[in-house]
């Protein structure tokens, strides 16, 4: 996906905002897409935004799957 490039060329900032641009759009993401911007993040050294993002699966019910 475009979010995985983004993950693997350590573009942590451009994931989160494919990120936010589909919950903009309506569209709910699933627990492989916030894994995928939580290791984006992870590998940039965002990890304060990484546990932000764990916090907001909770807050979804999302199932986080390690």
């Amino acid at each position: 996906s475009v979010i995985d490039a983004c993950k693997q060329a350590r573009l942590w900032r451009r994931a989160l905002d494919f990120l936010n641009d589909m919950k903009e759009d309506g569209i709910k993401p699933n627990a492989v897409t916030y894994s995928v911007v939580i290791a984006a993040c992870g590998n940039g050294g965002q990890w304060r935004k990484a546990l932000e993002l764990l916090d907001e699966m909770k807050e979804q019910k999302i199932k986080i799957n390690v």
